[in-house]
């Protein structure tokens, strides 16, 4: 499978749709011979491939030095020991995109680079998946006075999920105000992001980051794509993204965008940040390591949210983040058209709704 996205939900399409792996077989024995070799080939395939160079030493180092401390001896299984190895990477560098995964018949070869891979032909698997994921969009709905809502769980391939995008878009379009709940949105395609921010800005081709990548390869510019102008929200319209700890990879990419451009107020607890590409290589036999490969770098501002998170505009818990950004929806427009044509009905409709509980 080719790795067009380069976050960790790629690793979660390889799974699924059923990579095929090596023929190490299920029951071959767990020992810490295998536990040292695992860890040790951890730490070269940081060392050679982390997305930076001092960084990557410095974790690979750690590793090593556990390795010979015996941190990994007496794992129970692969998955304990899968478990042992993340703690140690995260504690040598709290990296949110490091992942571990046992497979106990064999793990399937290291993904491609993705250096290139924005320039390939979209992966049938990948695009699959997008469409059976509804392009991440779990719910779009009406909310009391006129606001709309809805609840992405995910940036699967932009070519399976940008009509979706606009459809969703479309439907919502007569609101007046909208609310985007990424507070379980744990990541994808980032041209799937830069999908959902044409939609909500002017719908025009943008350049708004790249990727830089540790192999030294030509930079990754990242653009919005045009879109028609009935998939393009309202620019006068207000717009509340939720954030939260469950925020991450291509979620806060949006996220992080749409506040540098101004264009919606984050509202919830600061995001998990993770904003670097990544993919996953094989470690000895039996385990894929994911890292990210390489960093994201604002046309904006210059910088990102790796290590750091988002913080919102507007704090809140996540569990009433929801209530808190459909009041702030239902100030923002209350001079709207819609407000002063239906304002009975629309003052019913929030009299009687449940601003404390989840739609």
């Amino acid at each position: 499978m080719a790795y067009r996205t380069p976050f960790r939900f790629a690793l979660f399409v390889a799974l699924l749709l059923g990579q095929t792996a090596s023929a190490q077989p299920a029951t071959a024995p767990w020992t810490d011979a295998e536990a040292r070799a695992a860890a040790r080939d951890a730490a070269d395939q940081i060392a050679r491939f982390y997305q930076d160079e001092s960084l990557a030493a410095r974790i690979a180092d750690a590793i090593r030095i556990e390795t010979a401390r015996g941190t990994f001896d007496g794992a129970a299984n692969g998955e304990t020991f899968a478990a042992r190895l993340l703690a140690a990477l995260r504690a040598a560098h709290d990296d949110r995109h490091f992942a571990v995964d046992f497979h106990p018949a064999g793990a399937p070869p290291s993904a491609p680079p993705i250096e290139s891979a924005a320039d390939g032909p979209a992966d049938p698997a990948s695009i699959a998946w997008g469409r059976f994921l509804n392009g991440g969009i779990d719910r779009a709905a009406r909310l009391a006075g006129n606001v709309g809502y809805l609840v992405l769980s995910g940036m699967p391939d932009a070519a399976a999920s940008a009509e979706r995008a606009e459809a969703a878009i479309a439907f919502l379009g007569q609101t007046d105000g909208l609310i985007i709940d990424l507070r379980q949105c744990h990541g994808g395609d980032p041209a799937m992001a830069g999908v959902w921010q044409s939609a909500l800005t002017d719908g025009k081709v943008k350049p708004y980051g790249q990727f830089v990548w540790r192999s030294g390869a030509p930079p990754r510019l990242l653009l919005t794509p045009a879109l028609p102008a009935a998939a393009v929200y309202a620019a006068d319209k207000p717009v509340f993204l939720l954030v939260g700890p469950g925020t991450i990879s291509a979620c806060e990419e949006l996220a992080y965008t749409l506040a540098e451009r101004k264009r919606a107020t984050l509202v919830g607890e600061p995001t998990a940040g993770g904003a670097n590409p990544g993919r996953p290589v094989r470690i000895d036999r039996r385990f894929t390591l994911f890292m990210p490969v390489g960093r994201y770098v604002s046309r904006f501002g210059g910088g990102n949210w790796e290590g750091k998170g988002i913080a919102p505009h507007v704090s809140a818990p996540t569990r009433v983040a929801l209530g808190t950004a459909h009041k702030l929806a239902l100030e923002r427009s209350a001079a709207r058209p819609n407000h002063v044509l239906f304002g009975a009905l629309i003052e019913r409709e929030v009299r009687e709704a449940d601003f404390a509980a989840e739609p």
